[in-house]
């Protein structure tokens, strides 16, 4: 494998962030989704496939250290930051495997008033999570706005990233969903 090239922006994973959720921050911050980003590390890499994935119950180790030797991350901590990792005592059917999971729109809105990317829990993907212990709101998995299931995404609004129902495009806040209101 040769040297991948190293990443000048790199945000730091937070203690509690789901392991995906790290890495949209980081590809976010070079305009590209995950699998672009993927690809382009693969490439710099020599035998490595670019079309492998980051599964956040186990990861593929020899992609997460591609990504931890781009970032300046240290390995391990990324490998923490796995399911399999955080959780070790829980039955792997108690950790939800959906795309879409349940969110908590304090903690989104709790980010927002810290001024720092707002960024998916890695306690979200319990099974038996059905209540935010900080905020005690029950986790939505649909959208307010659009009753649709929840896939989140993330854009960048005033310098950090903020979370947006996919389908309607309207704002996750603790007050349900907004639309969009652009600058």
């Amino acid at each position: 494998m040769t040297a991948a090239a190293r990443r000048p922006v790199a945000p730091r994973p937070v203690r509690n962030e789901l392991l995906a959720s790290w890495m949209v921050r980081v590809a976010a911050r070079y305009g590209l989704e995950v699998p672009e980003m993927t690809t382009w590390l693969a490439g710099q890499a020599t035998g490595m496939q670019s079309h492998r994935l980051i599964d956040d119950i186990a990861p593929d180790p020899d992609l997460l250290r591609l990504w931890a030797r781009a970032c300046r991350v240290d390995p391990t901590r990324l490998v923490r930051m796995c399911l399999a990792s955080r959780f070790p005592d829980r039955v792997p059917t108690w950790i939800l495997e959906r795309s879409g999971m349940p969110v908590c729109l304090g903690c989104f809105e709790a980010d927002q008033a810290m001024g720092h990317d707002s960024y998916m829990r890695s306690g979200w993907r319990l099974a038996n999570h059905l209540v935010c212990p900080i905020h005690r709101q029950m986790l939505h998995d649909r959208c307010p706005a659009c009753s649709a299931q929840l896939r989140v995404s993330f854009q960048f609004r005033s310098g950090v990233l903020r979370a947006f129902c996919s389908r309607c495009g309207c704002l996750l806040t603790s007050r349900g969903a907004e639309p969009e209101h652009t600058p």
